[in-house]
């Protein structure tokens, strides 16, 4: 989805979930073939990773490639990277939205943090910016050190 449509998509929903993902880059396992390519050699041993590395160039679009992978064909439902957001109108349909997703998790056996869950609540942060039923705005929180700068002082 494209942000500008994302934004759209978020004017007048009343619930909000956000899902994080627990150690999401290890959980996209590298072909056999693909292990010889990240290797780390030392004079004791070769490493080979198992699973996408953190900070590789491809990562972060080979995450979000699998991520997008698990959430196609739901409504109401964006990833970004480990970040999972569930928007919808009305309880119900949040509810359902809100299984379907844990659903597939569970079927692909996407592991999430369940400290970090939010769910079905009337504004959150997402991203760096404050959701609700009006739209988005900038987290207060993320710029308030800024309007709290003493001025320059000779």
């Amino acid at each position: 989805m494209e942000s500008e449509d994302f934004m759209k998509s978020l004017r007048g929903c009343k619930y909000f979930s956000k899902i994080d993902l627990a150690d999401a880059y290890l959980q996209i396992p590298l072909d056999v073939e693909s292990h010889y390519l990240i290797t780390i050699d030392t004079p004791l041993r070769i490493y080979q990773y198992n699973f996408i590395p953190f900070g590789l160039h491809v990562s972060f679009d080979l995450f979000q490639s699998a991520i997008d992978s698990v959430i196609k064909g739901l409504d109401g439902v964006l990833a970004y990277q480990e970040d999972v957001l569930i928007f919808c109108l009305n309880k119900k349909e949040h509810d359902a939205h809100l299984t379907q997703i844990l659903e597939r998790f569970a079927a692909r056996n996407v592991a999430i943090k369940p400290y970090k869950w939010v769910f079905g609540v009337s504004e959150l942060e997402f991203l760096g910016l404050t959701i609700d039923s009006r739209g988005y705005r900038p987290d207060s929180t993320r710029f308030k050190p800024l309007t709290n700068i003493e001025s320059p002082k000779d």
